[in-house]
């Protein structure tokens, strides 16, 4: 059986983190004694800087991440074996979790699995997490700390669970 092709999504349309507040943003307009920069000019900028940096904010590099994602993993056997195609409805709720990240906590690394979902990925002092959200919202993660294993599942429901929140500021090391 062949797989039905999926109309190519348009990344505007899934990529709601665009949302969270300014201070996610790496380059910050500096004001000095000798003049102001207006917000608009520094955006412009910015906008100017985030087409030729290697490394662009996260919100860029999500988006560019997002983009690649789609494209190599819309069909069946994505990965040369038996993966579904990336699940709409898991990303769609992947980037709902990452619209309402608190801005002291890093975006993670993106990653498609091979049963179709959208998985993030923290990998920092000595912790290496990850989780995913299946298309019906409820939240799994895992990985390793450095006092040892961790793991548990939650509904994810308009608010990111307090326990994944916890952990994130654990691997942040803002708690």
């Amino acid at each position: 059986m062949s797989a039905i092709p999926l109309p190519k999504p348009s990344i505007s349309d899934s990529v709601n983190w665009r949302k969270a507040p300014a201070s996610r943003a790496r380059y910050v307009a500096t004001q000095s004694d000798s003049g102001k920069v207006s917000n608009e000019l520094w955006d412009g900028v910015q906008k100017q800087r985030i087409k030729t940096v290697t490394t662009p904010p996260d919100d860029v590099r999500l988006e560019r991440e997002l983009a690649d994602i789609f494209e190599e993993c819309s069909s069946e056997g994505w990965n040369g074996y038996d993966a579904k195609p990336i699940d709409r409805e898991s990303v769609q709720l992947v980037c709902s979790f990452l619209e309402k990240l608190p801005v002291d906590i890093s975006y993670p690394e993106l990653c498609a699995e091979p049963n179709g979902e959208l998985t993030m990925v923290w990998i920092k002092r000595g912790y290496h997490l990850v989780i995913g959200i299946d298309n019906k919202g409820k939240v799994a993660w895992g990985g390793t700390s450095p006092s040892g294993r961790i793991y548990g599942d939650a509904k994810f429901e308009n608010e990111i669970p307090e326990e994944v929140i916890n952990i994130l500021h654990s691997v942040e090391g803002s708690r």
